[in-house]
């Protein structure tokens, strides 16, 4: 099912999608991609530079059988090229044999090289800005930016983010920093969705999924999604992402929301960019 979510710029962009392994996790599966554009419609890809896996991506949509232009492809750039914008740009779109990248990302506010955070994201931002004035980017954003990176990016930038990547599960509902958003007019979107795993040992969400029939893993991105954001869960097992992606079929009440909300105890499972300054 080809629900979508609209970016400030009026892009249109598939809200469940898949979210791409890198090295360092479980490794990228080329089955599991083809897969999921063939027989599950995902129409989604999210990657990063730091994954590893964007020139593998065209030989798995051209299996799929799918044409290019219908995929929406989200790629991140990594703070060690934050100095370097245009050239890790351009090695980017060549990987993935693209004319234009429908989502770049600035990876995370921590950048660790050089002058400070705020001035190399600002300085990476402007580079960001001036591929978007060009046409060669549909739409660009951050990933893992807080209240205070954003706000500090909003005092100099342009163009606003159009996209905050940032994780999003019942143990990390990010309540203040998805209001900064809907206030700013910047979208949010939420990866983790099932806290790498742990959401599926958690008693309420079994409960739910006896009650509903369906699995503690489709309770849980069913509750992202219910949430209106863009939802990118992560697998690199065939069978695990048709179950991610069947979700369509079912509504979580809005007592049960309410329940899996009050799950939360502001844990992060992937990284924490809270104190980054």
């Amino acid at each position: 099912m080809d629900v979508r979510v609209k970016l400030p710029n009026g892009v249109s962009m598939p809200q469940l999608g898949l979210g791409l392994s890198h090295r360092g996790g479980c490794g990228y599966n080329h089955d599991a991609v083809v897969y999921a554009l063939k027989h599950c419609g995902v129409r989604l890809l999210d990657t990063a530079e730091r994954y590893g896996n964007m020139a593998k991506l065209p030989a798995a949509i051209q299996e799929s059988g799918v044409l290019p232009d219908e995929i929406f492809i989200t790629t991140k750039l990594f703070p060690t090229n934050y100095t370097r914008v245009h050239t890790a740009f351009e090695d980017d779109r060549r990987q993935l044999n693209k004319d234009t990248v429908d989502l770049f990302l600035l990876h995370t506010p921590e950048c660790g090289i050089g002058i400070g955070n705020k001035e190399l994201r600002l300085q990476a931002w402007r580079e960001l800005e001036m591929l978007y004035d060009n046409g060669q980017c549909r739409a660009i954003g951050v990933s893992n930016f807080m209240e205070k990176h954003l706000t500090q990016l909003l005092e100099e930038c342009s163009i606003k983010p159009m996209a905050n990547q940032c994780e999003f599960h019942p143990f990390q509902t990010q309540i203040s920093l998805r209001k900064f958003c809907a206030d700013e007019g910047i979208v949010f979107q939420g990866y983790s969705p099932l806290a790498k795993g742990a959401v599926l040992h958690n008693a309420i969400v079994k409960e739910m999924a006896n009650r509903y029939n369906k699995t503690e893993a489709q309770v849980a991105v069913r509750w992202s999604l219910q949430h209106g954001y863009i939802t990118i869960p992560k697998s690199t097992n065939p069978v695990r992402v048709k179950e991610n992606y069947d979700v369509f079929d079912f509504e979580l009440s809005n007592d049960d929301l309410e329940k899996l909300a009050k799950l939360h105890d502001g844990r992060h499972v992937s990284w924490d960019p809270t104190n980054v300054l």
